[in-house]
């Protein structure tokens, strides 16, 4: 999802790290939340986007235009980004292009919580570059997780499958999944 498919020549960009792994790990995540008991005192919704690659920024507003009465009924209070969770150089879960302060403590806290290794400092899948795509609207709180050295093989015929690292995919849904439980339970965020 979100991929850059076949090039000109024929040659394929699988996009297994980015982004399917993001994609994988949120689905994950909504049928763990959906199949426990757990009960959320807010909503939580799941929403995958393509764009990146063409440099479209993520419109909050328009996906919950896609619903009929969502914008009018409900207002976010934080985004986590999924990319490039599958695989990465180090074992360092990257907490990149925060917006905010408190959503990236949460995330320190459930890594710290899950045993996940995580830092602000690093080369996730955006490489050097801090973003392919402008910086989200500043006024919703937004994360994105990612591993440091991620963007190895970011946009190439390498990003297969086989390059997935099942424990990366692994711890990264773990804390994903346990600070979306917290943020969803939270009364006021």
């Amino acid at each position: 999802y979100d991929g850059q498919g076949r090039d000109l020549d024929g040659t394929i960009y699988p996009g297994a790290n980015k982004n399917a792994s993001g994609v994988a790990v949120m689905l994950e995540i909504a049928r763990l939340l959906k199949e426990e008991t757990y009960q959320p005192r807010r909503t939580v919704m799941f929403v995958a986007w393509a764009g990146a690659e063409s440099h479209s920024l993520p419109d909050f507003s328009d996906m919950l235009r896609a619903r009929l009465g969502f914008l009018e009924n409900y207002r976010i209070s934080a985004v986590i980004e999924l990319t490039g969770v599958g695989a990465g150089a180090n074992h360092t879960l990257l907490l990149e292009r925060s917006t905010s302060d408190r959503l990236t403590e949460v995330l320190q806290q459930t890594a710290k919580r899950c045993k996940v290794n995580a830092s602000t400092l690093g080369t996730g899948i955006y490489g050097v570059f801090t973003s392919l795509y402008p910086q989200p609207e500043r006024k919703i709180p937004y994360i994105s997780l990612t591993w440091d050295g991620s963007s190895a093989l970011a946009h190439t015929p390498q990003d297969t499958i086989e390059t997935i690292q099942p424990d990366k995919l692994r711890n990264a849904g773990r804390v994903a999944a346990l600070a979306v439980m917290y943020l969803a339970h939270e009364k006021e965020y």
